[in-house]
């Protein structure tokens, strides 16, 4: 049997060596999707500061303990205001930024690959759960920067890009739901392959550039009966993870409708990678349409649960798995100018620490700035506007956080 000895501290005191066993913050405002573990770098200390916990608990058993020379600090209150980002903690942020860039690009070379492989009439169970468990392993090792790549750019209709960033939403939010690892594999597995069916149509749809006729929107429809068909046909593939393939287009309303005893909901799998992949459809642009921003489109589905095609309870959860304004969002200020979200206080949501990148002329601060919004008040107060694409504007965050310099004083 495991003894744990759990100790809480204030943040300031944990130590490299420690072992974490939770803090002040719920799970979801967390930046880590194991909830036990051993500090290994500074890097984890500055992630728990730059996600506003003020306390941690540690476990005496499995790690060290504070040092009995070392003075206890005075009892933290939400109220204090965090100190400024450090050259350190915008080092870290940079880092783990550029990490998650160049993993999301290898996922999606290993995602292509597997695609390519299917066009060509080989379906292969090892190499999709391979792929799948590299999704699972990558993503949640670094939730803030994987959600932030999904979650303010504007989506690439490719199959690839659409199945990866369907998979890494759908994790995020099956999480949030308590998945277990297993549920989650399977989760990773559905979501990758839920337009597989797709390559068994003809070419130009798999990148639409007009409306379909009602005939090619009836072939398009069918794709997930095809994609759920082609699995069962090659076998390998748990029945959890068809399921997903064959229902992720069914609305709940269309099972409520039914009367007859053999007709059922959705499985909740199925139900997740449906909603994600209906948001990133939403914010994904086609034909003459840019597609909508991330907080229309939630706004969007949230109306198509009140009309039964989603569970209320389950656009309220990805609601909280996409956040209000996370850690790398590029946002716009009321004032012209723009700034990169560098931390963020479960207190003050709406009024995160943001790291100002340019002027209202679009002239890069030649010292980079921090404002921390929930310090401003009155008429001229700095606040949010909308969130930013980063290619759209150019500007690649972790460079410019790499560069970054917190001022001793904040404007």
């Amino acid at each position: 049997m495991t003894i744990t000895r759990i100790k809480r501290i204030p943040v300031q005191q944990l130590r490299v060596g420690m072992y974490y066993a939770g803090c002040d913050l719920p799970w979801i405002s967390t930046p880590f999707w194991r909830t036990r573990f051993l500090i290994r770098s500074a890097g984890v200390i500055a992630k728990l500061r730059q996600y506003g916990a003020l306390e941690v608990d540690i476990d005496l058993a499995r790690g060290v303990d504070v040092k009995a020379v070392e003075p206890v600090s005075a009892q933290p209150t939400r109220s204090t205001a965090p100190p400024p980002p450090s050259d350190d903690d915008c080092s870290v942020l940079a880092k783990e930024f550029a990490q998650a860039r160049k993993a999301r690009q290898d996922l999606l070379t290993s995602v292509q690959s597997v695609f390519e492989n299917v066009s060509a009439g080989i379906v292969q169970a090892d190499q999709v759960r391979n792929v799948a468990h590299r999704v699972v392993s990558t993503t949640l090792a670094q939730p803030a920067a994987f959600l932030a790549l999904s979650r303010a750019r504007k989506f690439d209709p490719g199959l690839q890009e659409h199945a990866l960033s369907v998979c890494t939403l759908s994790l995020f939010l099956g999480q949030a739901l308590k998945s277990g690892p297993g549920r989650l594999e399977d989760l990773s597995h559905g979501a990758l392959l839920h337009d597989v069916g797709l390559l068994r149509l003809p070419h130009y749809m798999l990148r639409l550039s007009r409306r379909l006729s009602g005939h090619e929107q009836e072939l398009y429809d069918a794709h997930p009966r095809l994609g759920a068909e082609l699995l069962q046909k090659e076998g390998g593939f748990h029945r959890d993870i068809i399921e997903i393939v064959a229902e992720h287009h069914t609305a709940m309303n269309a099972f409520r409708t039914k009367r007859s005893s053999s007709y059922r909901q959705p499985s909740e799998a199925a139900q997740i990678v449906g909603l994600v992949d209906r948001y990133v459809e939403l914010t994904t642009p086609q034909f003459d349409s840019p597609g909508l921003s991330g907080a229309a489109a939630l706004a969007q589905l949230y109306q198509e649960a009140q009309a039964g095609r989603f569970e209320l309870s389950l656009v309220s959860h990805f609601v909280l798995v996409l956040g209000v304004y996370p850690l790398y969002s590029l946002v716009l200020l009321n004032t012209g100018e723009r700034g990169i979200v560098t931390r963020v206080a479960p207190g003050s949501l709406h009024r995160p620490v943001v790291t100002l990148v340019s002027d209202a002329k679009g002239e890069r601060y030649t010292t980079p700035t921090y404002v921390d919004l929930a310090e401003e008040t009155g008429p001229r107060a700095r606040t949010i506007t909308a969130v930013l694409d980063e290619e759209k504007e150019g500007i690649r965050i972790e460079e410019f956080l790499s560069e970054a310099v917190a001022p001793e004083v904040p404007v």
